[in-house]
């Protein structure tokens, strides 16, 4: 029996899951002693009549909380529902002595939103059709 590549398109695959747990075993064993090593999650929604409106989810790790993703309803945007969401979640990061927090978003979506509210660019990732650019920013947090 000989090695098979095998394309799968079905990212909730009990394959993908075993990669996925094998880097972050083979990880651990150099993070070990590096707070958060394990990720946390920080889910946080904004919920009106039991219907979410906002959410942002994330997770803590290495000292630094990292941002997967902000949504607002389009509808409740510049509300300040997505300023009320980063300062919860600072205020998380910082009880849990974070150093940073971190996240990239599209160049259509909402960079001048995160410059507002104290974050800037430390990179970006051009070569998307149409000329998007990916932003990578982080806002440095001071200790409580």
């Amino acid at each position: 029996m000989g090695i098979e590549l095998q394309v799968v398109k079905d990212w909730d695959s009990e394959d993908i899951r075993y990669v996925r747990e094998n880097l972050k075993s083979y990880n651990f064993q150099f993070t070990s002693s590096i707070p958060f090593s394990k990720p946390s999650a920080v889910n946080l929604v904004l919920k009106e009549n039991d219907s979410i409106i906002a959410g942002l989810l994330g997770c803590i790790y290495w000292g630094c909380f990292h941002i997967d993703i902000l949504w607002i309803d389009e509808e409740r945007r510049k509300q300040g529902y997505g300023t009320e969401l980063l300062k919860k979640a600072e205020e998380i990061a910082k009880e849990n002595n974070c150093s940073f927090i971190h996240l990239d978003t599209l160049s259509f979506q909402a960079q001048e939103f995160y410059i507002k509210n104290g974050y800037s660019v430390f990179g970006e990732l051009k070569g998307y059709p149409d000329g998007i650019i990916r932003y990578y920013m982080k806002k440095e947090l001071s200790k409580i």
